[in-house]
């Protein structure tokens, strides 16, 4: 959905619930539109696949320059909490991966990754191969 404020988007906007969110986010945090994506996916078989973009989840005294995260402690300490605050809201992370390809116009890295809507019992963390 092209130039929608997700943080508003409701279940009720839809014609039914959906299995699948992609979001390719800029200029908010993945974390404050999370709530408007758990009301639109399925409860027992959401997933999401998102770009994660670090320069918008961190605090602006992370973020360097123009914008730009060159620190590769910082970008992967933000990944993680972001990672964390999705495994929160009732998620899994199957992995994540650095994207091949570097933010548009400042080269900044970014990461992909994809949750599946789990029970508390199988929640679990794979961030960065790591489990």
């Amino acid at each position: 959905m092209e130039r929608c404020n997700l943080r508003h988007l409701r279940a009720s906007d839809l014609p039914e619930l959906v299995d699948l969110v992609t979001l390719d986010l800029s200029f908010i945090s993945v974390l404050k539109v999370l709530p408007s994506v758990c009301d639109v996916l399925k409860p027992d078989a959401g997933e999401l696949i998102i770009l994660i973009k670090p320069q918008f989840e961190a605090g602006k005294e992370k973020v360097g320059t123009r914008g730009v995260i060159r620190d590769a402690f910082v970008r992967e300490e933000v990944l993680r909490e972001v990672v964390l605050g999705i495994k929160a809201a009732g998620f899994a992370c199957s992995g994540t991966i650095e994207s091949p390809i570097k933010g548009a116009t400042s080269g900044n890295t970014e990461y992909l990754a994809h949750f599946r809507r789990v029970s508390h019992a199988e929640s679990g963390i794979a961030l960065l191969g790591m489990e």
